[in-house]
């Protein structure tokens, strides 16, 4: 079996439309590699924050994913593309609307099509996006073993050590040198 081009095993996406103010934007379907390893980190903290929280939060994620501003930015250029300036007037500069396009954006990159439609139509809320707490625990926990916790590694009983305070070697303790 031989490796296919590269070509052949992974399309480029299409571009994603959304409906901003009556008008239908289109940004871009791809994202650079850096941006990529950017929205795993953000996308991480959400994670987290979506099970540790009752009121999960896009600020929250972001003080846990501990991004410097510079990646944030640049993260956003990538997903905006050249549309940053035309989306802030469709917005009518109102944050909450713009972050909402952009927080689609990222969850469109990150869990596709019908996560990032969810969202968008929960209008950023991820309390109505995404089950309760409680829900989405016993989720987690459903998929793992052992009675619903995660599994752990067993550990080995440690090995006696011999007399004089050596680590053993081969089974035998290395003998200690006299002070002279």
């Amino acid at each position: 079996m031989a490796f296919k081009d590269l070509a052949e095993t992974i399309d480029v996406r299409e571009p994603i439309r959304l409906p901003i103010m009556g008008e239908v934007v289109e940004f871009p379907g791809t994202i650079s590699a850096r941006a990529g390893m950017i929205l795993l980190a953000i996308m991480g903290a959400a994670k987290q924050v979506i099970q540790d929280s009752d009121e999960p939060s896009t600020s929250a994620v972001i003080a846990v994913a501990g991004v410097p501003e510079s990646d944030a930015a640049y993260l956003e250029a990538q997903i905006l593309g050249d549309v940053a300036e035309r989306i802030d007037a469709l917005c009518e500069y109102n944050l909450r609307r713009r972050n909402l396009v952009t927080n689609t954006l990222l969850v469109w990159h990150s869990q596709g099509l019908e996560a990032a439609e969810e969202f968008w139509n929960a209008g950023g809320d991820l309390g109505k996006a995404l089950p309760n707490r409680e829900t989405r625990r016993k989720a987690g926990r459903s998929s793992t073993t052992d009675g619903g916790q995660p599994p752990r590694l067993k550990a080995q009983p440690r090995q006696a050590r011999p007399a004089g305070g050596s680590s053993p070697r081969n089974g035998q303790a290395k003998p200690r040198k006299k002070a002279g």
